[in-house]
């Protein structure tokens, strides 16, 4: 394959989370060009606080020592090639993947209030925690019955006794959370959490490999880990989300669910793939309520945009 690259930095309002005073996302984007002539797209966006850099990625696969996270890109390229050369356009059912809305708790007060076309919504928890148990009293609670809320604490507790001292700070609350992401590292604690507060802790594969038999929820990255769609469990219930990443990558893991819907149908939960750049970039995906309708196109998508990039050869 021969690779070419684009360097990009995407910005966000405010910071993403607790462990991040970081607003800036640096990743590159991969144009790869196959034996057979066909051309394909991916994005590669690792995070700083745990992932190699874009710069050092790029040294590995230079040695053939290509990251989980680079060799997965390149496979999205070889997906997005083969769809571009058939003239498939790989997000035609969009429209099927429901999507919750993404909150940064301590300061998008009035999120909730102003988007009544989303049920669901996710939370990011732990950068200012009394501001954001505030918010969830303050206007979850009078949404009771008309929402559902996720919350990613980002193992903002790192021991389960804190965890468990928040539970019974906020029982009003419990009812209303439909899963609970992170709230410490995970343990077999978690077990007893869940039976003690009547609460779902969703599982995330990409951190561990194998979830528990007691795990009913489990969070899929497709961006850093590829998805087996034959090996997913009837058993249990999946949320996609993206990685906070570019639209192009945005875009790969929405064709992800897209597969996945097909197959699971409900066992696959509303997703977080909705867009978060700020401002918006020419290859962001059209939102219309919390379902993304993508653009009539080939592959995933942005070919005119792709075309207009100053590619870098690898």
């Amino acid at each position: 394959m021969e690779l070419f690259y684009f360097p990009y930095q995407l910005q966000s309002k405010t910071p993403f989370n607790q462990w991040s005073k970081s607003k800036t996302r640096k990743g590159i984007l991969l144009k790869g060009i196959l034996s057979d002539k066909s051309t394909g797209f991916a994005d590669l966006c690792p995070w700083e606080e745990t992932d190699p850099s874009t710069e050092q990625q790029l040294k590995l696969y230079r040695q053939n020592k290509a990251t989980q996270q680079f060799q997965i890109s390149l496979k999205m390229i070889s997906i997005d090639a083969q769809a571009r050369q058939k003239k498939q356009n790989l997000l035609t059912k969009s429209h099927l993947i429901k999507n919750h809305l993404l909150i940064k708790g301590h300061q998008d007060k009035h999120l909730i209030k102003n988007n009544p076309h989303f049920e669901k919504f996710k939370i990011k928890m732990g950068i200012n925690i009394e501001k954001e148990n505030q918010i969830l009293h303050d206007q979850v609670l009078k949404k009771e019955g008309e929402i559902q809320i996720r919350l990613d604490f980002n193992n903002f507790f790192q021991k389960e006794d804190n965890f468990f001292a928040w539970c019974k700070e906020n029982q009003k609350i419990l009812p209303l959370i439909e899963f609970i992401e992170d709230p410490y590292p995970f343990s077999e604690t978690w077990e007893k959490a869940m039976k003690d507060f009547k609460i779902e802790l969703a599982f995330d594969q990409q951190k561990q490999n194998t979830p528990p038999k007691w795990i009913n929820i489990i969070i899929l990255k497709p961006a850093i880990k590829e998805i087996n769609i034959n090996k997913l469990s009837p058993k249990h219930q999946y949320v996609i989300t993206h990685y906070l990443d570019h639209p192009i990558g945005q875009a790969h893991s929405l064709a992800t669910a897209i597969r996945v819907k097909n197959q699971l149908k409900n066992q696959l939960l509303d997703c977080g793939l909705t867009p978060w750049e700020t401002p918006p970039i020419e290859s962001t995906l059209p939102l219309k309520g919390n379902q993304i309708f993508a653009k009539k196109d080939i592959g995933i998508g942005s070919t005119k945009y792709l075309q207009k990039l100053n590619w870098i050869k690898i």
